[in-house]
């Protein structure tokens, strides 16, 4: 009996040791398995908060097509209209400056619910019928941008998208207008097809600013940021006075 007893004591104690082991496994594969998930949960975390930083940081250079003919960066958009305004007859005929009104009141709309608007970026581009479209771009708040639709009383509904970035039409006495938001970024241009195309290259990081030719002059120009800056791009420039003689 006595043997039997102690057989059985030991047969026990063997599972209550097995259950203790089993216990003690499943308490680390509960750990294992939470810190994984609390790996997954911060980097998700770092990834959305990068994007949105990124979009929350974009700079005007970041969202353009790389094949724009010319480039004018204002920094100081006081100064640059006060000293334009004998040239500007001469600007609009070789850099068909007719959108640029169009363009000071958007953005002195903008800069009426900021503080600053910052840099102001027009960027020209020939369309399929070789004419010279502009597109003006600067960084704004989307609330900002908001009260701008109020104010030109563009209905928030009425409009297209174009990778879900919402973009609104104006018709003006000089022309129609396209406006959107998107990275931070306040765009009005001529053409739609402009700010499809800046949306486009803002999602696939292949702007203006990435390509190798303009690197080195952005280097230099963004060394001073109190003058305002004339780019050319030479050769679709030259394409562009072509056009323009004939």
């Amino acid at each position: 009996v006595k043997t039997c007893n102690f057989a059985a004591v030991i047969k026990l104690s063997t599972m209550e040791s097995e259950q203790k082991k089993t216990k003690r496994s499943g308490r680390k594969g509960w750990i294992v398995a939470s810190l994984a998930i609390v790996v997954a949960v911060v980097a998700v975390a770092i990834v959305a908060f990068s994007h949105l930083l990124k979009k929350n940081t974009a700079e005007p250079l970041s969202t353009l097509p790389a094949d724009a003919v010319y480039v004018l960066q204002v920094n100081d958009n006081e100064v640059f209209m006060k000293s334009s305004v004998k040239c500007l007859p001469y600007l609009d005929e070789i850099l068909s400056f007719n959108a640029m009104e169009g363009f000071e009141y958007f953005a002195s709309q903008i800069s009426a619910y900021l503080p600053q608007t910052g840099q102001i970026v027009i960027s020209g581009y020939l369309n399929r019928s070789n004419q010279l479209k502009l597109m003006m771009s600067t960084r704004a708040s989307e609330g900002a941008f908001n009260q701008l639709l109020q104010s030109l009383k563009i209905n928030p509904k009425d409009c297209t998208t174009h990778r879900s970035v919402r973009i609104y039409k104006i018709a003006t006495h000089h022309n129609a207008f396209y406006l959107c938001f998107h990275n931070g970024i306040f765009s009005a241009a001529e053409s739609v097809k402009l700010l499809e195309s800046s949306i486009n290259v803002t999602a696939t990081a292949n702007s203006l600013a990435n390509q190798a030719e303009l690197k080195k002059l952005l280097g230099v120009v963004n060394k001073n940021n109190k003058h305002n800056w004339l780019m050319i791009n030479h050769e679709r420039f030259v394409k562009a006075e072509l056009i323009f003689l004939k």
